[in-house]
C-alpha cells in the first residue's frame, strides 16, 4: 500500500460530473478523455509499484510548490539512500524523436519533450528537500506505461523507461532495497504536508445548475440509470452495468459532488433531495447528513458542512 494514494484530479473529478449530466463540445470531450486516461495510465503504473512495499515509501500525486512555482509529480519514491522520481506518460499511438524534440508521428506535430519536463521536475524537488535539510541523492525516469504506444529513432537515455522495461526496472529498484529509519518517513510526512492545492482551474465548461441534469449517477459506469428496488433497500443499483452500491455510501458520495460543483450552495436536505432525482427520501437523505456531515443551523433551516 502505497504511503500517499493515488486519488482523481480536481479537474477530472469536475469533467466526470459535468460529461454525465451535460453535453459537452467535442473539445471538452476530448479534455475529458485526456485527463481520464492521464490518471488511468498513472493507476496502471501503481500496479507495478506494489512490489516495492517495505523497503520503499511510495507517494504518489504531490502537487507541490516552490518560489511560487507549482509542479506536480506523479509517483515520488523514497527508498533508504535516494529519492526516485517518475513522470508517467500514458500515450497512446505513434511517436517520434528529431533531435530531442517529440513529434506526433501521423501529423508531424511536435508535443512537449518529456525529458524537459522531467528536468524541470528534478530541479524543483530538490530545491524542496534542501529546503527540509535533506541531502539524498535524486534521480528521475520518464515512464511510458501504455504497452501498444511505438517510439520510433528513441535516443538511449537511463531516464526513459519504454513499457517493456518498466518491471524489470522496478524488480532492480526492489533488488536494492533495505529497512528504512525514523528519518525515512518524517521525510514523506514533510513532503505530504507540503501539498498545496491545484492551480486556478481552467479548461473547465461553464455551467448552472438549471443546466445539469439531476439524478443519481452509478460510481461504476456513470450511468444516471440507478434504481432502488424498494424505498428500505439498503442497496441501489444500477440497471445499465449491475453495479450496487450501498445507499449510505451513494448519498456520501452524490454530497460530496453536489458541494463541489455548486460550493456556494446550501447543503440542505432539500437540495440533495433534488440532487438525486427523488430517488431517496428527505428522511433518509436527512439520517445520512447528520451522521456524516456537521449540522448548522435551527431545526427547520438546518444546513451541513
Amino acid at each position: 500500500m502505497a504511503y500517499k494514494e493515488r486519488e482523481k484530479s480536481y479537474n477530472l473529478l469536475m469533467m466526470e460530473s459535468l460529461s454525465i449530466r451535460m453535453e459537452l463540445t467535442l473539445k471538452q470531450q476530448y479534455y475529458y478523455q485526456n485527463l481520464l486516461r492521464g490518471y488511468k495510465g498513472e493507476c496502471d503504473f501503481d500496479k507495478l509499484t506494489v512490489k516495492l512495499d517495505g523497503n520503499f515509501l511510495v507517494l504518489n500525486d504531490l502537487p507541490l510548490k516552490v518560489d511560487g512555482r507549482y509542479f506536480q509529480i506523479d509517483t515520488l519514491i523514497i527508498g533508504v539512500k535516494s529519492v526516485r522520481v517518475y513522470e508517467v506518460k500514458n500515450y497512446m499511438g505513434e511517436y517520434i524523436f528529431k533531435g530531442d524534440d517529440l513529434y506526433i508521428a501521423s501529423s508531424d506535430k511536435s508535443i512537449l519533450t518529456p525529458f524537459n519536463q522531467l528536468e524541470r521536475l528534478l530541479t524543483s524537488i530538490r530545491q524542496v528537500l534542501a529546503e527540509l535539510g535533506i541531502h539524498l541523492p535524486v534521480s528521475g525516469f520518464v515512464a511510458f506505461v501504455d504497452p501498444n504506444m511505438c517510439l520510433y529513432q528513441a535516443p538511449y537515455r537511463p531516464e526513459l523507461l519504454l513499457p517493456g522495461k518498466l518491471e524489470k526496472h522496478l524488480t532492480q529498484v526492489a533488488s536494492h532495497g533495505a529497512p528504512l529509519t525514523s528519518k525515512h518517513h518524517e521525510l514523506a510526512m514533510k513532503l505530504c504536508e507540503r501539498c498545496v492545492l491545484e492551480p486556478p482551474y481552467k479548461d473547465l465548461p461553464e455551467y448552472t445548475y438549471e443546466l445539469l441534469t439531476k439524478g443519481v449517477s452509478c460510481a461504476e459506469c456513470g450511468s444516471l440509470r440507478v434504481t432502488l428496488p424498494t424505498g428500505k433497500s439498503r442497496y441501489c443499483a444500477c440497471e445499465k452495468c449491475g453495479h450496487q452500491e450501498p445507499v449510505t455510501k451513494t448519498i456520501c458520495r452524490l454530497v460530496d459532488e453536489y458541494r463541489r460543483l455548486f460550493p456556494g450552495r446550501e447543503i440542505t436536505s432539500t437540495a440533495i433531495y433534488e440532487w438525486c432525482g427523488g430517488l431517496f427520501t428527505k428522511k433518509r437523505i436527512r439520517i445520512v447528513l447528520g451522521k456524516y456531515f456537521k449540522a448548522t443551523g435551527t431545526k427547520r433551516l438546518m444546513t451541513y458542512i
